[in-house]
C-alpha cells in the first residue's frame, strides 16, 4: 500500500500539535521545578550538570562509581555502590513558588543486587525533604522516599504526590546514597506543581 507523502506529514504534524500540550499537562522539562532531571547536560566530569555529588576521591575509596550512559531512550545515572558507605549521588536545593499546595515526585529507576542498608529507608530512590527556616525536615509527612526493592528490578516509573508543607520555600531533592549496596539506574526524574 502507498501512502502519499503529505498524509503522513499530516499525520505527524497533528501527532505534534497534541504532544506539546499533553507533555505540559504531564510534567514536561518545562514544568520540572528541578534543573536537568533529563540528565541531559554532562558535565566535563561525567555527571549531570545542576546536581552536586560528593568529590570523586572519596566517592572512589568508598567504592562507588557513578556514570552517564544512554541506551536509546535519553540518559540514565548509572551508579554501582560495592559497599554501604554514604555518599552523595546527586541532590538539588529547589525553590517552591508560592501558594502550592501540593508536588508529583517521579523518576524511572531500575536495580540490580540491591543490598538494604539498616534502616527500611536506606535502599536508592528518591527523596524530598522541605526546608523551613534554614532547616530541613526530614521526618514524618514532610518527608517523602521513593525507593527501590531489595535484589533486582527492571526500569519501574515511581510517583508520588506530596502535601507542601506550610512555610516551605525551598526543598532538597536527592538521590539516596544512604546505607545501601547494589547497581541502581535513575532516569526521567520529575519534582512538579499539582495545585
Amino acid at each position: 500500500m502507498n501512502i502519499p507523502c503529505v498524509t503522513i506529514a499530516m499525520t505527524a504534524s497533528i501527532i505534534l500539535a497534541l504532544a506539546s500540550p499533553l507533555a505540559a499537562q504531564w510534567g514536561g522539562a518545562e514544568n520540572n521545578l528541578l534543573k536537568n532531571g533529563d540528565l541531559s547536560q554532562i558535565s566535563s566530569q561525567n555527571l549531570p550538570e545542576d546536581w552536586e555529588f560528593s568529590h570523586p576521591n572519596y566517592m572512589k575509596q568508598h567504592e562507588t562509581k557513578v556514570d552517564i550512559l544512554n541506551e536509546g531512550q535519553g540518559n540514565i545515572l548509572n551508579v554501582v555502590k560495592q559497599a554501604s558507605q554514604n555518599v552523595s549521588i546527586g541532590t538539588q536545593l529547589i525553590d517552591i513558588p508560592e501558594n502550592v499546595a501540593s508536588l508529583r515526585l517521579a523518576i524511572r529507576m531500575r536495580g540490580k543486587n540491591i543490598v538494604r542498608g539498616t534502616e527500611t529507608w536506606q535502599l536508592p530512590g528518591l527523596t524530598i525533604s522541605f526546608k523551613i527556616d534554614e532547616e530541613t525536615i526530614r521526618t514524618g509527612d514532610i518527608s517523602r522516599f521513593l525507593l527501590l526493592p531489595v535484589g533486582d528490578s527492571d526500569w519501574n516509573e515511581f510517583e508520588s504526590i506530596m502535601p507542601v508543607r506550610d512555610g516551605a520555600r525551598q526543598a532538597h531533592v536527592t538521590l539516596n546514597g544512604i546505607g545501601w549496596s547494589g547497581t541502581a539506574d535513575f532516569a526521567d526524574i520529575t519534582v512538579e506543581v499539582i495545585d
